[in-house]
């Protein structure tokens, strides 16, 4: 059921990849341990689409609850996951929750440096996202600096520097 919501999401179905998601989530929760990893994904992905529908309220309880299993069982914090946080921390962000979106990120940042090192292209658009969120919020201009001058030193290692990616990241130093 999941491996199709994902064909479907790819295909732009999301009312039908919605369907397929939350079957699995059912299927899941009455079939195997309601705290599984298992639910926790398919929570996730469940959130992910109502996210892309504009669903904003039905996702956030989805992907809290998904956090709060994961917290409670699982002493290890798989890859997968810092993309389920960080959904979740933009739509804090989108919602003026910048004190609670700020952490989040911080959450993903350090899992993401764990799993792929401290030079990836995933680091480097969490570290200029987390910098952007501190200088928006006028609260951390002096803790965005080195985000964003962490993440334009990454970018040049991996892409040249008349990439767009490298421009927004000048742009926000």
């Amino acid at each position: 059921l999941c491996l199709l919501g994902f064909v479907r999401k790819e295909q732009s179905k999301d009312a039908e990849a919605e369907r397929l998601f939350k079957e699995a989530e059912t299927v899941l929760r009455h079939r195997v341990d309601t705290e599984s990893e298992l639910v926790v994904r398919a929570l996730i992905n469940v959130a992910s689409v109502y996210l892309i529908q504009g669903k904003c309220d039905a996702a956030e309880p989805l992907f809290e609850e998904a956090l709060e299993i994961h917290r409670r069982r699982v002493s290890e914090e798989p890859l997968w996951l810092a993309d389920g946080i960080e959904a979740l921390s933009r739509l804090y962000w989108a919602r003026g929750k910048e004190t609670s979106a700020v952490p989040l990120l911080e959450e993903c940042l350090r899992i993401r440096k764990q799993h792929l090192g401290d030079d990836n292209l995933k680091v480097a658009k969490t570290l200029n996202d987390l910098g952007v969120l501190l200088h928006g919020n006028r609260k951390g201009d002096s803790a965005a600096l080195p985000l964003f001058q962490e993440a334009l030193r990454i970018l040049k290692l991996h892409v040249s520097a008349n990439h767009l990616d490298v421009a927004d990241a000048i742009f926000n130093y």
